[in-house]
């Protein structure tokens, strides 16, 4: 049997004998064709029931895994094939289609949609082939994935994206902090008007020049590691994809952080090239305002910086309080500088929320050297702690771990 393109009305195939045949069409493409943060949006809707997806079609495109439900898993999925193009969908079950699904076009999927994708037939069983006949065995090609559709094969046009007038939107690369003119700290900051509800970008930096360190959450909820492809940060390339877990509450509002990025500096510091770039090569630059209008990111660098002192001490009345050293090297103790004893609680967290350390403990009138052994043992990365007395918090601040 010879199989040809025939354009966008799809493949032809020439069968050399009469007979029947069984059809099984079998597609193998990039997995990331057509696939963005905008499907993820789309899916999350769906699991959550605020915007159930209106068609079979797209059902079928979100089920990532195959299990025949629409879940968190599918999301991960999706998200680590966007975060990194060595990813193929053979690595999450067997028997992978390569990436796509294909629909006998007479067949019918229940009515009303349900919320769990049907079993469908796949194939085209027996298909008889007789002199003077042209039979035909239509499907129609579902891009795993892609919910919305927006994927390019061969001559045919991508599907439409969610807002065809994509405007610009502004980011900034924060630079928060310069300890000793060695390690800095860039947050992803929105500066724009806009609530955001998902954002995904490639980024780019000067390898030569600075070695990443570790990232960390900002001030928006539902930031996790799995927002993040750090597989070449060693060639200078770093993936996000974020999209928010609920809609609601846990949003990217203008003036927060989504996540902070720490760098040694190997290089000049004093050169004023950027330091972080969007780079569309890596990864193309998407965000989403709540009502799904879309736009594009783009970037600048913030190039003032703060001293270390100024982020890490927090005055409260009377009482201030920093880590020291900052950054790590050893073990680190908190300095307290108080005029009155009072029992105060310490906690320290690592670049994601995750407590790593806790401390009671009283102070007195004057300095306060705290030991905190645990430290030194800490793997390279961000880290944060707070200071409470009571429910009142009193100081905070973020550490590096260079090395």
């Amino acid at each position: 049997m010879q199989v040809h393109n025939t354009g966008s009305d799809g493949y032809a195939a020439c069968l050399c004998s009469y007979g029947a045949y069984d059809v099984t069409p079998r597609k193998v493409d990039d997995a990331r064709n057509g696939v963005s943060t905008y499907d993820l949006v789309l899916i999350q809707r769906h699991i959550m029931g605020i915007e159930p997806l209106p068609a079979p079609y797209m059902v079928v495109a979100a089920d990532a895994d195959l299990s025949f439900s629409i879940s968190g898993s599918d999301v991960a999925i999706l998200r680590q094939i966007i975060l990194d193009s060595r990813i193929d969908f053979s690595q999450f079950y067997p028997n992978s289609p390569g990436g796509w699904r294909f629909a006998p076009k007479n067949y019918i999927f229940p009515s009303p949609i349900p919320p769990i994708p049907p079993s469908f037939p796949e194939s085209i069983q027996d298909l008889a082939i007789q002199p003077n006949q042209q039979p035909a065995a239509d499907f129609i090609a579902i891009k795993v994935g892609d919910v919305n559709n927006s994927h390019q094969t061969g001559d045919c046009p991508p599907g439409p994206r969610p807002d065809a007038a994509v405007k610009s939107y502004p980011i900034v690369f924060q630079q928060e902090s310069e300890q000793s003119g060695q390690i800095i700290t860039l947050s992803l900051t929105n500066v724009g008007g806009e609530s955001l509800e998902a954002f995904q970008a490639g980024l780019r930096f000067d390898a030569q020049r600075l070695v990443l360190i570790g990232v960390a959450m900002g001030d928006v909820e539902g930031v996790t590691p799995e927002s993040f492809g750090l597989q070449k940060a060693q060639q200078g390339e770093l993936r996000v994809v974020w999209v928010s877990p609920d809609f609601e509450s846990r949003i990217w509002r203008p003036g927060q952080a989504l996540c902070r990025f720490a760098f040694r500096v190997k290089g000049d510091a004093r050169d004023n090239t950027p330091l972080l770039a969007l780079d569309e090569a890596i990864l193309p630059a998407e965000t989403y305002a709540l009502d799904d209008r879309a736009f594009r990111p783009e970037a600048t660098v913030a190039q003032a910086a703060v001293s270390s002192a100024t982020l890490a001490v927090w005055p409260h009345g009377s009482l201030s309080a920093e880590i020291q050293p900052n950054p790590l090297t050893g073990e680190a103790r908190l300095v307290v500088q108080a005029v009155q004893a009072e029992p105060l609680r310490l906690f320290l967290f690592n670049a994601f929320g995750v407590r790593m350390g806790y401390r009671e403990f009283g102070v007195s009138a004057g300095r306060n050297d705290i030991l905190l052994p645990e430290t030194a043992e800490w793997p390279v990365g961000v880290y944060s702690w707070v200071l409470l007395s009571g429910a009142m918090r009193l100081a905070e601040g973020r550490m590096v771990k260079p090395q």
